[in-house]
């Protein structure tokens, strides 16, 4: 192994030093996917890979920014009522990529066809703030009566049912980019974003080209971008060290696991922090972990330090709290003590206690994952710590990724390993899951009238300071009664050829290909 990955440290020097395969010289970029887009419809496929795509070929009404805030995109201005509940939105002159212009009444369809009942969006619930949002997605009221209208064709007005603090952070997010009114999901892709879809080879390659129509198109440097379907982690980072890819990371495709400590040691990789934790669930509607001290017990027994210093490798930080430290960077992250194996116990001693058993009568915990290098080391690290200190049988299961949600949906689990990435650039996105049991991304199925109180409390506050003072007592609340713990908050990780230029990542994880450039000097052909 130490000798396969002397010769592989040895082929990227070799790139760097321009050892790559002779090719045309133009501003083209390639690289890999680990799997293929769910779907190329913003208002379908919400899923990290997917909206890479998804940004790509369309812009929305405003842009986040590396630094969280926000600029002008599609549109130019925009302006809000003295009571907080109107936007109103003002259209730039930009045209879709078969000539049509992009006008308010796109916005309009897009954005009201996700809250049609029949409409199969999942994250429809982003639109809730919105009036009569909630009411016609659940069929209690008509897409008329929805407080979304194009006053013209260069004007957008919402209305929202409340003030809303992260409504613009809403409005930049990939569930609301628009779709032209003849989108079709694999052939008749009209774009209004910095690329256009040339080609898509089903699990093969999908190739976009630099958009002419696109109302920024004189920023954008690339003119062809490549992307294959490589779902073998080694293929990819082999064949980015020979040279036939430009770059190689997550979300995009994944480094195995057994090659972390090596590349953090040589520093080739480039670390952009994100909104992304991966965290345990626990099934709270279901014994045994509808108790909430069995919950503590199992929260505190982990070494969260020993897994992102021994396991992940890759810079991440210790989950002690649940929201990702990009969205509050001056918000406390330290709510509770890791590894702490004494208050473990006794959290675990009062849980017998009330569920009347005894730890071998805890034989059908079920612990499940999505079947990956990285989940297997991390659940079979967990299982041998919960065993070890408290002498129960666990069962790990890698699953696939469809397995998983449909489980978690069903409540056929006790733990899983989940990852969550934030839609928006608020705190609320993380929080707003944990109001409704029956929201499909609530895994644990835990509610609490308190929680629920001191979200509204937050949403009424009348600054911002005392926003975030809410949000962190509704964050102790969950930390508290435990439904999740967090394990890390992740990092996007990179290899980059160094003739790649201009590259940056979102508080989101959203790639901005329309500012990478290719340094052709740097770069041999």
């Amino acid at each position: 192994m130490v000798k396969t990955w002397l010769l592989f440290l040895g082929a990227i020097m070799c790139s760097f030093i321009s050892c790559q395969k002779p090719e045309k010289k133009e501003q083209s970029l390639r690289f890999s996917l680990v799997k293929e887009p769910v779907s190329l419809d913003p208002r379908i496929g919400n899923e990290t890979v997917a909206t890479q795509i998804h940004f790509m070929l369309y812009e929305g009404l405003l842009k986040l920014n590396p630094d969280m805030s926000l600029s002008p995109a599609q549109a130019k201005s925009y302006e809000i009522s003295n009571d907080r509940t109107t936007y109103t939105f003002h259209l730039d002159k930009a045209t879709w990529s078969n000539g049509d212009p992009v006008t308010a009444y796109d916005f309009e369809r897009s954005w009201k066809s996700l809250l049609s009942p029949k409409f199969p969006c999942p994250d429809a619930y982003l639109l809730y703030s919105i009036k009569n949002a909630e009411k016609t997605k659940k069929g209690a009221a008509s897409l008329n009566e929805v407080g979304i209208r194009a006053l013209d064709s260069q004007t957008l007005q919402v209305e929202l049912e409340a003030p809303s603090p992260y409504f613009l952070q809403i409005v930049a997010s990939s569930v609301l980019l628009p779709v032209h009114e003849s989108i079709d999901d694999s052939k008749n892709i009209v774009s209004n974003g910095p690329f256009t879809l040339k080609e898509w080879r089903l699990n093969q390659e999908i190739i976009l080209e630099k958009n002419p129509s696109y109302l920024h198109a004189s920023d954008v440097k690339l003119n062809q971008i490549a992307i294959e379907i490589i779902p073998r982690e080694m293929a990819a980072l082999h064949m980015y060290a020979s040279g036939h890819f430009d770059l190689v990371g997550a979300p995009l495709s994944l480094f195995p696991t057994i090659l972390h400590e090596d590349i953090e040691k040589k520093k080739l990789a480039s670390v952009y922090p994100v909104a992304m934790t991966k965290f345990l669930a626990f099934n709270t509607a279901s014994f045994p972990f509808n108790n909430a001290n069995l919950r503590r017990a199992f929260a505190y027994a982990v070494s969260r330090k020993e897994i992102v210093e021994q396991i992940t490798q890759l810079y991440e930080k210790e989950a002690l709290n649940i929201i990702p430290p990009i969205l509050v960077p001056n918000q406390e992250t330290s709510l509770f003590t890791d590894d702490d194996a004494k208050k473990a116990k006794e959290y675990f001693q009062k849980a017998l206690d009330e569920l009347k058993v005894h730890p071998k009568d805890l034989t059908d915990i079920s612990f499940m994952y999505v079947a990956s290098e990285l989940n297997h080391l991390l659940a079979q690290e967990l299982q041998e710590r919960w065993s070890k200190l408290f002498g129960v049988r666990i069962t790990i299961e890698g699953i696939d990724f469809k397995s998983l949600q449909e489980r978690s949906k069903t409540g056929k689990y006790s733990i899983g390993i989940f990852v969550w990435l934030a839609d928006y650039g608020d705190p609320m996105n993380i929080l707003e899951r944990f109001q409704d049991r029956t929201n499909h991304r609530n895994y644990s199925k835990w509610q609490s009238a308190e929680y629920n109180k001191l979200i509204q409390q937050a949403l009424q506050a009348p600054d911002r300071t005392g926003y975030l003072a809410k949000i962190q007592e509704a964050e102790r609340l969950l930390i508290d009664e435990m439904p999740v713990t967090g394990l890390f908050h992740d990092n996007y990780v990179f290899l980059l050829h160094p003739y790649v230029r201009g590259f940056a990542v979102s508080p989101l994880g959203h790639i901005y290909f329309e500012r990478i450039s290719i340094d052709t000097a740097k770069k041999s052909y």
